[in-house]
């Protein structure tokens, strides 16, 4: 594992030191951009236990391969479900919703066969297949037409 420095104190603490900010400026430069350590900013012990501690966490379900997920989670069954469906290839927000209108769950939008799925309104047969390879068994590559691997 790699370093982390943490500099503990208020922006007050740094001003009655005797070094200049453009020194100040000038390490972190070093330290972040040539050396690569990752800064972090404490005000106190107390918060620099927690950073700390906090940190430990973080690296151990990195470290596990739970990565953090980006953006909100939809609250509600309809957003999340909406949501879910979105995860397919080719799906954005209004194919989710034709998705769901036309199956009901999605159980049934993903048990569904490239031919049902392509009778959707903006689901073609391309988008079809891409999403029953994405939600099947087959663990051979996608190969779309032309030979594409993905839409």
């Amino acid at each position: 594992m790699r370093g982390i420095l943490i500099i503990e104190g208020t922006s007050a603490d740094l001003a009655r030191s005797a070094m200049s900010r453009e020194g100040i400026q000038g390490s972190l430069i070093a330290v972040t951009v040539f050396f690569g350590v990752p800064i972090l900013r404490s005000m106190s012990p107390d918060e620099t236990a927690r950073l700390m501690i906090y940190t430990a966490r973080q690296a151990r379900t990195f470290a596990t391969g739970a990565l953090p997920r980006r953006g909100r989670r939809p609250r509600g069954k309809r957003k999340m479900q909406l949501a879910i469906l979105q995860e397919l290839p080719g799906v954005g927000p209004e194919r989710a919703e034709r998705l769901l209108a036309a199956f009901g769950s999605v159980e049934q939008a993903m048990a569904a066969g490239a031919e049902e799925l392509s009778c959707i309104p903006g689901i073609g047969t391309r988008t079809a297949r891409a999403i029953r390879w994405a939600v099947s068994e087959d663990r051979t590559p996608y190969r779309g037409k032309n030979g594409d691997p993905a839409l």
